[in-house]
């Protein structure tokens, strides 16, 4: 309990600013909701509006069956942070983006083979570039295929659900 010989300490709006570490219209913004109140004067009660602060920061935190729902989906999150982060999994877009790289590391290698089997012999060098064309054609319809069907057919590449349903939680 407070002894009749302590101060009321008065801050004004940029001081009350500092001591939450916030902006000052962060603090007009409190004042306005009722959070905090000023004092005649203008000012603020440091240590009452300390305390509002704090209630209203404890009343906004998620209770009972949301919070249970914010824990799960807070623990989904995480722990498609930490398979991200060891390469467990990757986004659509970066799949595709390793896909096209490795599409282009197999046309940029197999490209001068059709000059290596046909040497001089230009018929036989043209029907080998048939072949590798058509080749390098079915293997990029097969890539792009096989990413529409990991994307579930959404050819954007943009997954709607993010990583699915991870133990009954929301991503």
């Amino acid at each position: 309990m407070k002894s009749s010989q302590s101060r009321v300490q008065i801050a004004n709006v940029t001081q009350l600013a500092q001591h939450f570490d916030c902006s000052r219209e962060q603090i007009s913004r409190l004042e306005k909701q009722g959070v905090i109140e000023r004092l005649p004067d203008g000012g603020f009660d440091l240590d009452a509006s300390r305390v509002k602060y704090l209630r209203h920061l404890r009343e906004r935190r998620p209770t009972g069956d949301h919070r249970k729902s914010f824990e799960q989906s807070r623990a989904a999150r995480e722990k498609l942070k930490l398979m991200r982060e060891s390469r467990e999994v990757c986004y659509v877009h970066e799949f595709a983006e390793f896909v096209d790289a490795v599409g282009a590391a197999h046309f940029k290698h197999y490209g001068p083979v059709a000059s290596r089997i046909g040497g001089t012999d230009l018929a036989l060098r043209r029907r080998a570039e048939q072949e590798l064309r058509t080749a390098q054609q079915g293997l990029s319809d097969e890539m792009k295929r096989l990413g529409s069907e990991l994307a579930g057919g959404n050819k954007g590449g943009d997954i709607k659900d993010g990583a699915g349903d991870m133990d009954g939680a929301a991503p």
